[in-house]
């Protein structure tokens, strides 16, 4: 069994090789540490391109920062991205230039776990203590509050690498948690969600935008998704980034009248999220409250695109159906 300080050194170099991976993929530097570990080690062979792979993931389809998971707007930065990086003010360490990152959020873990590594063998316990408490409080304000839709996100996306180092992250932060009690008062976890079904303005650009903004929709609308909708549809989806995608989408149910063909295979995709979130709270029963907050936002935007259903083949699909009006 492992001392206090084995422990703590061993979350040190555990959260250092995920902030590397998160950061930049897979690497010549990195690449003895993760055939070390059997569960990532055996999907080395599936890259065509280490960098090419990380890059189209992480670049172009799910963007890996808090901000983008708990914000409204859509974009990185603003208040999160400030909060954390006062985390890094507080630890008194300058934060990077994108301290939301999980890449950089891992690496104030692994910090902040080395620190306490390095208390313990000096017979410091009140900072050991200290140290101990800045690293709960960084898991319980930044990383759990969006780990469970950004491990998800992976997941979705399938990459079996990636998949493989979601459930690693996952099975890492759960047993740095074991220890603690359960948090249940997350009121202000997740902004409140807007009722767009039941607002006479709403359009198809107010449903994209919902979809858009995961603490709303509870999932990830990146562009793989689009791009397999598109497919699974047999509808074009265009170019350009996921919002721009995203409408070109929608236009094209409306033209080709495939609007409740979307809409059901949307409902799809968040009915296996809500799949993929309840599976999260095997052998994490601990961190359930994290998980169910997620698994409510996806669960009620099924139930709003099942509304959605019912509204398109009730009305008939001409420009003043309110569920396909669109506001210049």
């Amino acid at each position: 069994m492992l001392s206090s300080a084995e422990m703590a050194a061993a979350r040190h170099h555990t959260y250092t090789l995920l902030s590397r991976l998160y950061h930049e993929g897979v690497s010549a530097e990195t690449i003895p540490y993760v055939e070390a570990i059997p569960t990532l080690a055996r999907h080395l062979s599936q890259f065509d391109d280490f960098a090419a792979t990380h890059h189209g993931i992480f670049r172009f389809d799910i963007f890996p920062y808090e901000s983008m998971f708990r914000g409204t707007t859509g974009l990185v930065g603003g208040l999160i991205t400030e909060a954390v990086g006062a985390a890094w003010h507080s630890s008194r360490i300058m934060p990077p230039s994108e301290p939301d990152h999980i890449g950089n959020e891992m690496a104030l873990l692994a910090f902040l776990a080395g620190s306490e590594a390095d208390a313990t063998v000096a017979e410091k316990p009140i900072v050991a203590r200290q140290m101990q408490a800045k690293q709960h409080e960084l898991l319980m304000n930044h990383v759990l509050p969006w780990l469970p839709s950004f491990l998800t996100a992976l997941r979705v996306n399938g990459h079996p690498f990636y998949v493989a180092l979601a459930d690693l992250t996952w099975e890492v932060v759960a047993e740095h948690m074991a220890a603690r009690p359960p948090l249940t008062d997350l009121n202000d976890v997740l902004p409140s969600t807007p009722n767009i079904l039941d607002d006479e303005r709403s359009s198809i650009k107010d449903i994209v935008r919902f979809l858009a903004i995961p603490a709303y929709s509870g999932l990830w609308f990146g562009r793989n998704t689009i791009i397999k909708l598109g497919r699974d549809c047999n509808l074009p989806r265009g170019f350009g980034g996921r919002i721009d995608m995203a409408m070109a989408l929608f236009r094209s149910a409306v033209a080709y009248d495939e609007v409740e063909t979307l809409l059901s295979a949307i409902g799809a995709l968040a009915a296996q999220w809500s799949t993929h979130y309840r599976a999260m709270q095997t052998g994490a029963t601990h961190l359930e409250s994290f998980i169910a907050l997620w698994d409510r936002r996806v669960q009620d935007t099924g139930n709003m695109l099942a509304r959605m259903v019912q509204i398109v083949t009730s009305e008939p699909l001409n420009g003043n159906s309110q569920l396909i009006r669109e506001i210049d």
